[in-house]
């Protein structure tokens, strides 16, 4: 009885090593696994970190063309008010001109005595 008690004690002490050399073989391998996950989220934050900066200079980048399309759209008006001021003043010019001559014509009539009718 003895005997198999000694036995039966061998026997269950092998499990128990057995079993804490199973542990300590998983405790291992997940002690690598939160190594790897904590490199991971390293990574993780650097990518992070330069999406954020990219998204910046794109967000920059398309302010400062619309910016720039503004500026070409205002400079567009500028330039076509400017050219119907000149197409005024011509046109005001060609009237005035006609005005004159009109007024030239008619005093010429009335001085020469001959007044016709139009």
């Amino acid at each position: 009885m003895i005997k198999a008690m000694r036995e039966k004690l061998r026997h269950l002490e092998k499990e128990v090593s057995e079993i804490m050399w199973m542990r300590e073989n998983e405790s291992g391998a997940h002690e690598r696994e939160k190594v790897v996950y904590a490199l991971k989220e390293g990574e993780w934050r650097r990518e992070r970190k330069r999406l954020k900066e990219e998204v910046r200079k794109l967000r920059r980048s398309l302010e400062e063309r619309e910016d720039e399309m503004v500026m070409r759209e205002k400079k567009g008006c500028l330039v076509l008010e400017e050219q119907i001021r000149e197409e005024r003043e011509r046109r005001d010019e060609a009237v005035e001109k006609w005005k004159r001559l009109y007024l030239a014509i008619k005093e010429k009539d009335c001085i020469g005595g001959q007044r016709k009718k139009i």
